[in-house]
């Protein structure tokens, strides 16, 4: 049973996985043009 899982994990686990790691993407990419913009803000300082 569990060496069944390893071997063909089901479709649940790779969705939620992918969901997950979209999520975290989009956090990041959300973070750095964040960054981003505070930069441009501090040189016009």
């Amino acid at each position: 049973m569990i060496d069944r899982e390893i071997r063909e994990p089901n479709d649940f686990a790779i969705i939620t996985h992918f969901s997950i790691f979209k999520r975290n993407l989009a956090a990041e990419i959300k973070n750095n043009v964040h960054g981003q913009i505070q930069s441009a803000d501090e040189m016009k300082v």
